[in-house]
C-alpha cells in the first residue's frame, strides 16, 4: 500500500466506526406537548395572515411554534408514546405559552394533566435571505419533564445551526420544512419504555 493511501483508508476505518445514535429510552405514560414558546419577537407566520388568506380563502393563522407542537405530537405518538389530547392541553393552558419548563409542570400539574410534558422554546429563527430562504438558523430547546416529580426526563438543543429547506420558493414553505425537519431530528432518539403505544392511523 502506498503512503498516499494511508490517509484515504484511515478515514474509510473511522467512518466505519461510526455508530448511528443510540435509542434513549425514558419512562413516560403520556406526552402533554405544550404550546411553544416562542422568545424571537416575531410571530412566524407560515399562512394565514395575507388579506388573501383572511379575508378570500378563510385561512387560519398557522405558525412556526403551531408547526413545532403538530410535528412534535405526530412524532412521539408515532414513536410509540401516549399523547395527551390537545384540546385538553389547550383548556389547561388558556391564553400565553408557559415561558418555562417548570411553568409548564406547574400548569400540568394544576390541571392533573399526569406522565410527562414537552417544553419547546424557539430562541432564535431567521432566514439566511428576504426573497427565497435556503436555509433557516434556528436555536431550539426541547424538555421532556416528569409532572409528578418536576425532573427533566430528557432534554436536546438545536445550537443555532442551519437547516436546509430545499424547493422552497417563500417564507411559509421555508418555516414549515425547517419545522418539520428541526422536531423529527431532535426526537429520534426517544423510545418509551415498557410496551409501546400503537401508531395513530
Amino acid at each position: 500500500m502506498t503512503a498516499r493511501l494511508l490517509p484515504f483508508t484511515a478515514l474509510l476505518v473511522l467512518v466505519g466506526c461510526v455508530r448511528p445514535p443510540q435509542p434513549t429510552v425514558v419512562r413516560a405514560d403520556a406526552v402533554a406537548v405544550f404550546p411553544v414558546y416562542n422568545e424571537t419577537g416575531d410571530p412566524l407566520l407560515i399562512a394565514g395572515e395575507s388579506l388573501l388568506e383572511k379575508y378570500l380563502l378563510g385561512t387560519e393563522r398557522y405558525t412556526v411554534p403551531d408547526a413545532l407542537a403538530a410535528v412534535a405530537r405526530a412524532r412521539l405518538a408515532r414513536q410509540g408514546f401516549g399523547i395527551v389530547p390537545p384540546a385538553e392541553v389547550d383548556a389547561a393552558v388558556g391564553g400565553d405559552p408557559p415561558q418555562s419548563g417548570a411553568e409548564a409542570v406547574g400548569t400540568a400539574a394544576r390541571h392533573k394533566i399526569e406522565g410527562a410534558v414537552l417544553f419547546i422554546a424557539v430562541r432564535r429563527w431567521e432566514p439566511d435571505n428576504h426573497f427565497q430562504p435556503r436555509f433557516i438558523i434556528a436555536a431550539v430547546t426541547v424538555q421532556l419533564i416528569d409532572v409528578a416529580t418536576g425532573h427533566i426526563i430528557w432534554s436536546a438543543e438545536n445550537p443555532a445551526r442551519p437547516i436546509k429547506t430545499p424547493g422552497a420558493i417563500n417564507f411559509g414553505q421555508a418555516y414549515s420544512i425547517a419545522a418539520e425537519t428541526l422536531m423529527i431530528d431532535l426526537l429520534a432518539p426517544l423510545r418509551p419504555a415498557g410496551p409501546a403505544q400503537p401508531p395513530p392511523p
